[in-house]
């Protein structure tokens, strides 16, 4: 498939083998009883000449629009996945999330971005390496209100999708106006956010 230039791949349709179906972290706008249905995965991959820049914006932008456009044709379409974050999203919120970043610049972090609690009781994201090669883990503390510290992990996803990768030890602002401080593991595969 082309696309202003970009070249995608696409596998899986009849009567060829499906694609293989990515491990599902996150449901978005799917209820919860189809969620054991069969599904037949379609996909769609970056071709091999701008697959090196497939976590560039205007590459993903391009992506996406392929994706919403070609999830909207398919008949049988029940939801999109996107794989590096394990979310599945309907069709119509997909379309939707798309259409809100071209018109008015909003990335989609919930969909790069799933979340969930660890073990200790911080909340993780899963995609954001995709993008930085890093994840974040909000301290537990920051974790009480779990629809705040979302907001507060999302916002961060979004910075950092834009800016790259954290190399050293910074504060930010919280939307509460409290001081963040974010650290970087010494391995640099996480990004720790605890109080500043």
């Amino acid at each position: 498939m082309h696309y202003e230039g970009l070249t995608f791949d696409l596998s899986g349709l009849a009567p060829g083998k499906p694609a293989a179906l990515p491990r599902i972290q996150s449901w978005l706008g799917i209820p919860d009883h189809k969620h054991a249905e069969a599904l037949r995965c379609v996909g769609l991959a970056f071709g091999p000449h701008i697959r090196a820049g497939s976590s560039t914006l205007p590459v993903l932008r391009g992506f996406l629009d392929v994706a919403a456009k070609l999830s909207v044709s398919l008949d049988a379409c029940r939801g999109v996945c996107w794989a590096a974050s394990g979310t599945v999203i309907s069709c119509d919120a997909f379309v939707q999330l798309v259409d809100r970043w071209f018109k008015d610049g909003v990335l989609p972090d919930y969909l790069f971005a799933s979340l969930k609690s660890n073990s200790e009781g911080a909340l993780e994201t899963c995609g954001l390496a995709y993008f930085t090669g890093q994840e974040l883990e909000i301290h537990p503390g920051l974790v009480g209100d779990r629809h705040q510290a979302s907001l507060l992990a999302l916002r961060i996803v979004s910075q950092l999708v834009h800016r790259g990768a954290l190399t050293k030890a910074e504060h930010a602002i919280a939307p509460d106006g409290s001081v963040l401080q974010l650290v970087p593991t010494p391995d640099g595969k996480t990004v720790l956010v605890g109080a500043g």
